[in-house]
This record gives structure tokens, sequence and C-alpha cells, in this order.
């Protein structure tokens, strides 16, 4: 497979223009690590402490979360290029809600809690622009 192109990492996810600037976009892109993930490997697990937040290049992912009672359930929705996913615990830190699978070989850019404050410390509005896109 081609290495993804980090510019193309972004490309599919809908900004809004007059909120996010090629600015912000760029220095997302600067802090995204690109991983890749193999059919059926978790990339984030329920009540994890994990932070990191994901944006699918390439390759879906589903969701599924165990309720109350500790049954597994499968969430309807399959996750797609362009999506992103992880931004409730990076923004909140909280544990993670639900667990995220790869559904096929999936090229993923991930943007680190280190990466996502150094972004804020560079650009203190970025907190905000970070909210309206996700």
């Amino acid at each position: 497979m081609k290495a993804a192109n980090l510019d193309q990492l972004v490309a599919p996810i809908s900004f809004d223009p007059e909120s996010v600037s090629r600015k912000h976009i760029e220095q997302i892109i600067s802090h995204l690590e690109i991983v890749v993930f193999k059919p059926e490997e978790e990339i984030v697990k329920q009540y994890d402490q994990s932070h990191d937040m994901y944006f699918i290049q390439y390759g879906t992912a589903y969701v599924k979360y165990r309720d109350r009672l500790g049954r597994e359930k499968l969430l309807g929705r399959k996750l797609e290029v362009g999506y992103h996913f992880g931004h409730i615990a990076l923004f909140y830190n909280t544990r993670r809600s639900a667990t995220v699978v790869s559904g096929d070989f999936s090229t993923m850019g991930r943007l680190s809690k280190q990466g996502y404050e150094t972004l804020v410390e560079k650009m203190p509005e970025f907190a905000a622009v970070m909210e309206k896109i996700c």
C-alpha cells in the first residue's frame, strides 16, 4: 500500500471554511502520526484512559460498547473515510466511551493529547476550532 499523504488525510473531512482556516488545517496535519490497523484490530477500547483522536484516511471502522449489564452491542453506524473519532476522551479527559474496531485494513491519522495541547498552546483559538469540526 502506498504511504498516505498527510494533506490527503484531512481532505475528505468537512471543514467550514469560515471557522477553520488553511493555517489550522496545516497545523492539524503537522501533528498527525500515520497509523495502519489490520481487520478486526481494536483501535480504542471502551473504558481505557487513552486520549488520542483519529481521522480515517482509508478503510472503515465500527463502534461497539458494553451496556450496564455487560452485554456487547454493535452500533449501526460504520465509520468511513473522512470520519473522525476519539475527540470525547481528548477534549474532556475522560475514559473511552466505546470500542472502535478496524473493519478492514485502515490508514488513519492520530492526533495525540500532547499534539493537541501543543496546538492549543501555539494557537489559543484552536480548542474552539476543534470543537466546531467535531
